[in-house]
């Protein structure tokens, strides 16, 4: 199911449609680099999402009091030799608040997390191999 934010269609495809026209047709061989500023709608959570160059961020979140929440997607790779994995958050700040869960097999089992002004720190005890996706969830506060 489509929606729309101004004159932007985004649809469940992943292709994104200005004034019917396709300008961001999916692909399978995009780069980070290449995506950086792309927008998608992701059925998953039901909110179109906009690409930093690093993960996934939701368009249009924020919190109340002068918080910001800041939610999105972060996917990596074990190679079964690495234990120790840096998630750039990009923000400058080490958030009051987050969590950072696995949602794909190989990214379970960890032994520690952290997070400070510009990555989350994910330990784990035995090195996992494997795409590794994370969902995480923190607040800035203002």
């Amino acid at each position: 199911m489509p929606i729309r934010l101004g004159s932007q269609q985004y649809n469940v495809d992943n292709q994104i449609k200005v004034d019917g026209e396709v300008v961001l047709p999916r692909s399978a061989s995009a780069t980070a680099a290449s995506l950086a500023g792309a927008f998608r709608y992701n059925p998953a959570i039901e909110l179109p999402q906009y690409f930093d160059g690093v993960v996934w961020q939701n368009v249009g979140t924020g919190g109340g009091g002068g918080d910001t929440i800041i939610t999105g997607t972060a996917t990596v790779t074990g190679d079964g030799l690495t234990s120790q994995f840096l998630i750039p958050h990009m923000q400058g700040v080490v958030p009051t608040d987050y969590t950072i869960d696995p949602i794909t097999p190989a990214a379970q089992g960890i032994y520690s997390k952290d997070v400070d002004a510009t990555n989350f720190i994910i330990n784990y005890d035995v090195s996992p191999i494997g795409t590794m996706t994370f969902n995480f969830t923190m607040k800035i506060s203002a």
